[in-house]
Parts: structure tokens; C-alpha cells; sequence
């Protein structure tokens, strides 16, 4: 599924086995409610994909992101983003803001920028420094 605009959900949406909700390079989005993907991706520059503030997104298989930016809808307030037990992930030249990974897998983000608030997250910036997100 390609998603050109913003996810809404005010239930609860748990994917299908090897089913993948990928956002397009359109608009900046917004991810609403709590949702249980398999696989996520997000792969295009200049693009940001906000969180809804308190909201818990799992991922059970991949979490594809490269170049996004990731940020909470109320500045300064968590969104929960979860790699499942088993999951994977591959994440670069990302951009984090308010980004609370804990509860599953740290999550890895190669060449990327920390701009504070985040958990369980393990930052290597683009010069090669190294900060590791308790």
C-alpha cells in the first residue's frame, strides 16, 4: 500500500504478514492513531513524517527509512515507534526528533541528525560521531 498524503486510524490497524505501507514523496505526512505495520518504509529526501504524540507505531518486520525526517505532532511529546522482537531495520540520513524506540530492539540510524528527546536510539551523525540514545 503507497500512501501519497497522511494514515489516519482511530481504531486499532494491524498489517498482514509481508504487507507493506510505504509513503510516497509527495506531501509530508502524518501518522495517526496506533498501528501495527509489518513492513514500513519511508524512502524519499526532504520528506517528514510526523507522529502522533503519545500514539505507538510496531513494526513486526522491516523498517525501511532513508532520508525522512520523524518528528512527534506536539513538539517536545513522544511517539512510541517499536521494532518488534524479530524485526529488522535498515535507517539512514534520518532526521529524529521525540522518538521513543523503548520497549523493543534499539533502533540504528546511520548518518543521521539527533535533534533531542529520543529513546533507545543509536545515532551515527555524518561525520562519524557516535551518540547512543538511553
Amino acid at each position: 500500500l503507497t500512501v501519497q498524503g497522511s494514515w489516519s486510524n482511530n481504531g486499532v490497524f494491524i498489517a498482514d504478514t509481508n504487507s507493506t505501507v510505504a509513503f510516497s514523496p509527495v506531501i509530508d505526512s502524518t501518522i495517526g492513531g496506533s498501528n501495527t505495520f509489518y513492513n514500513l518504509a519511508c524512502t524519499n529526501s526532504a520528506r517528514t513524517l510526523f507522529f502522533q504524540a503519545g500514539r505507538t507505531n510496531t513494526v513486526m518486520g522491516k523498517l525501511s527509512l532513508r532520508s525522512p525526517t520523524l518528528m512527534s505532532t506536539s513538539t517536545g511529546v513522544w511517539y512510541y515507534l517499536r521494532l518488534d522482537a524479530g524485526a529488522t531495520h535498515e535507517v539512514s540520513r534520518v532526521t529524529v526528533q521525540d522518538a521513543n524506540s523503548a520497549g523493543g530492539p534499539r533502533i540504528e540510524a546511520s548518518s543521521s541528525r539527533d535533534l533531542g528527546n529520543n529513546v533507545n536510539w543509536f545515532i551515527t551523525s555524518p561525520r562519524g560521531t557516535q551518540v547512543l540514545i538511553r
